[in-house]
């Protein structure tokens, strides 16, 4: 797909990255484009905002753990002038008392590249980690727009009109569906939810952790569709999964961390079970429904 920009005689198209894309004039549209960005760039759903506006944030407007379950956080700073090492030496010092257990602190600004101050901070991050601090990095206007366009339904959220139009948007319905249909059985999950086959110890710790991280990845990036029976279809899809992950989250305590085991009567148990296995079926018809409409439109992608 390609951004709606112009290009001189003879040029290649540009990418989105690398189009002329305006910061916003909002302070909160920034943040929310930084928090998109972030969760592209560290492949995690697990980032939020921190607190909510007239708290104190203590230097972080955005925090988080990265896949390494490093704890990242970020200061943006939206503004048309050039930022400053004063500037960045100040949110180091708020920051200090955020969580001692920060490993590195970013300033996300709407600023323009700057050799030398990037020069700055790379001398104050070495300082810092020699010190055993946490380290500081500085992410221009063009980072963010980098992170944010290599995925071009976030992008589409935030920057409409660099796209064409409904044609492009079904493009990205079928990207999503697509996505979607990979990231669901990575490791088994929807095969088993679909399947007939109940297993009486319910899910296994691998297929868990698939399941609540596919949830909460779906869930931090909402997709706006264009197409209305496949947005009621997954709504639907998403509501049945959070039901059943809330129960097999239930079901682990039994079986992988021995909690409630004793106290639960086998009453109890049969109970649990058979209320489990009803959910699964009715997530199995769900998931049956969903994966059929997604294959149809997938195989019908609009060109």
């Amino acid at each position: 797909m390609r951004a709606n920009v112009q290009t001189t005689a003879g040029s290649h198209m540009p990418t989105i990255a690398s189009s002329s894309v305006p910061p916003p004039s909002s302070w909160e549209e920034f943040e929310n484009i930084c928090l998109a960005a972030t969760k592209i760039r560290w492949r995690s759903p697990d980032f939020s905002k921190n607190g909510r506006p007239g708290q104190q944030q203590d230097g972080v407007d955005i925090y988080g753990y990265s896949r390494d379950h490093d704890l990242l956080a970020i200061q943006c700073k939206n503004t048309t002038k050039k930022v400053y090492k004063s500037i960045i030496e100040e949110e180091i010092r708020k920051a200090e008392i955020f969580d001692i257990n920060l490993r590195t602190l970013y300033i996300a600004t709407t600023a323009g590249n700057d050799a030398v101050l990037q020069r700055e901070v790379r001398a104050m991050h070495k300082d810092r980690i020699d010190q055993k601090k946490f380290g500081v990095h500085i992410l221009f206007w063009h980072d963010i727009i980098q992170d944010l366009s290599s995925c071009e339904e976030t992008f589409y959220a935030h920057f409409p009109q660099f796209f064409n139009t409904s044609r492009s948007q079904k493009k990205l319905d079928v990207e999503f569906v697509k996505n979607v249909l990979d990231e669901s059985n990575k490791f088994g999950e929807i095969n088993y939810i679909a399947s007939d086959d109940f297993h009486e110890r319910g899910v296994g710790e691998m297929m868990l952790s698939g399941f609540n991280f596919n949830l909460r990845n779906w869930k931090s990036r909402p997709h706006k569709f264009s197409l209305g029976n496949l947005s009621a279809v997954y709504d639907e899809f998403i509501r049945s999964m959070e039901g059943f992950v809330d129960t097999a989250n239930g079901m682990a305590k039994y079986y992988y961390k021995g909690m409630d085991a004793k106290a639960a009567t086998e009453e109890d148990k049969i109970k649990f079970h058979s209320e489990f296995s009803e959910l699964k079926q009715k997530a199995a018809r769900v998931v049956r429904d969903y994966y059929a409409l997604a294959r149809e439109i997938s195989a019908n992608e609009v060109h």
